[in-house]
């Protein structure tokens, strides 16, 4: 029954990590998707500049 603890603690220990690193990706995937509508805005923008001026 003792033998069981390290690895129990292990396996807690490599859950807590997954959802650590989902976490972070999740972040990560939010941030990219925010940068690409960020560059999309920016061509619109200089798009209905360039029309405006013509």
């Amino acid at each position: 029954m003792i033998a069981l603890w390290p690895t129990a603690i292990v396996f807690v220990v490599f859950i807590f990590m997954f959802c650590h690193e989902t976490r972070l990706d999740f972040k990560r995937c939010l941030e990219m998707d925010r940068q690409a509508d960020e560059h999309v805005l920016r061509v619109i923008d200089r798009f209905l500049k360039e029309k405006a001026t013509a």
